[in-house]
């Protein structure tokens, strides 16, 4: 079975029957840029693995990182103040978050 995985996430993006011919596949138009896809052959098994994993996994980081980060008011509070000091606290706080949470 034909396959697109997005390199990042992790997530099959698309499946088609057949081995051959992985040009027509990426010639398809699914919607993304060539380079942020892997695309390949793998069996039913495989994807479907691929998709529990992957998923739940990067599902979690979200989860984390929304309870996490902190609120958006505090940047805007920063920008209305034209406070450079809190728009610099709340980026390394998100930073931190993302340190902290990242996405494999």
């Amino acid at each position: 079975m034909r396959y697109a995985k997005h390199k990042i996430t992790g997530k099959v993006i698309a499946t088609q029957s057949g081995d051959e011919d992985l040009q027509s596949f990426k010639d398809s138009g699914l919607g993304y840029d060539e380079s942020e896809l892997e695309i390949g052959i793998a069996t039913e098994a495989q994807i479907k693995e691929w998709n529990e994993v992957t998923v739940t996994d990067l599902e979690k980081c979200i989860a984390n990182r929304k309870a996490e980060y902190p609120s958006i008011y505090d940047y805007i509070d920063g920008v209305v103040k034209d406070d450079q000091e809190q728009i610099n606290k709340y980026i390394a706080d998100c930073q931190a978050v993302k340190d902290k949470y990242p996405k494999e």
